[in-house]
């Protein structure tokens, strides 16, 4: 909170109402981001004259017959420049209104004024979140391992409320300087440095250490799954083929809940046709780990 205090909300516990069964928080007054989401889309599907449900078809075709996913620096660029015009458009509207209504508007009927309902930037709000648990990971050493959207609220104030807190996890300095290492050469794209962390540093085993395999399911869990990764499979094939292929005799628990943080903040993204890359994200936080402990 030190840090991300001014992007995010968690609330805090009670403790003095606290007990072994019943934890006791203070109380977010918000909307879940997939409501607010459905809202702004909601919105804009009336302004161009479409139902929600025929944009969401509309967008889920597009990525279908598309494949290629938007970059996550363009599209938030892209919603605050038109949140900016919107903006804008209000002023010089309502500046026209007050005029009006500091002088005709004496005699005759006020003109109320009118703010446009910008839309959400759902990429930057994915960034904020890619690095609101990079901190939490590499930084605290303590992270949610839950953050799927029905725990993410819209807050009043601009903020987000990042809400039950069931999965939280602390990190042992050694588990998270190798994770650091993991992260930097997936970054880096090094094939060979990520079998090695892999199978080595982070003893994650398969019956025959196919390096291929392994590349391919440290990039899925923990940076990306384009087609390079999955091929021409969905998630569900990928995994099975990957199983067929060099089946898990051996995981590291401590490693599973940082990959299926990657996994849900990547498919956020990745539902609203957004391209993203865990690493590229995290890597300086990971670098900073490292410098911190003589280790980069």
């Amino acid at each position: 909170m030190p840090t991300w205090g001014h992007k995010v909300l968690i609330p805090r516990p009670i403790l003095e109402l606290c007990s072994r069964n019943v934890l006791v928080m203070d109380y977010l007054h918000g909307e879940k981001l997939v409501d607010g989401i459905r809202k702004s889309y909601g919105s804009l599907a009336k302004k161009i004259g479409k139902t929600l449900e025929e944009l969401e078809n509309e967008q889920i075709e597009k990525i279908k017959t598309e494949g290629n996913l938007k970059s996550v620096k363009s599209e938030k660029y892209k919603i605050n420049l038109i949140r900016f015009y919107m903006r804008l458009q209000d002023y010089i509207y309502n500046t026209f209104r007050l005029y009006y209504n500091i002088s005709f508007g004496w005699i005759f009927q006020k003109i109320p004024y009118h703010w446009s309902e910008l839309p959400l930037n759902l990429a930057e709000i994915i960034e904020i979140l890619h690095h609101v648990h990079a901190h939490e990971i590499f930084i605290n050493g303590t992270f949610n391992g839950d953050p799927h959207p029905g725990n993410i609220l819209l807050l009043a104030d601009g903020r987000l409320g990042l809400i039950d807190y069931g999965q939280v996890k602390d990190i042992f300095l050694e588990t998270r300087l190798n994770y650091a290492k993991l992260i930097i050469a997936l970054a880096n794209d090094d094939k060979e440095q990520i079998v090695d962390i892999w199978r080595n540093k982070m003893e994650m085993r398969g019956k025959y250490g196919k390096p291929e395999v392994i590349y391919r399911i440290a990039c899925f869990w923990n940076d990306r799954q384009t087609k390079d990764i999955l091929g021409n499979m969905n998630i569900a094939q990928f995994l099975d083929w990957a199983q067929l292929q060099d089946p898990v005799i051996s995981i590291n628990d401590e490693y599973v809940l940082m990959g299926r943080v990657a996994v849900l903040l990547r498919g956020m993204g990745n539902a609203f046709g957004l391209n993203l890359r865990t690493s590229l994200y995290w890597k300086p936080y990971a670098e900073h780990l490292l410098k911190l402990h003589g280790e980069y």
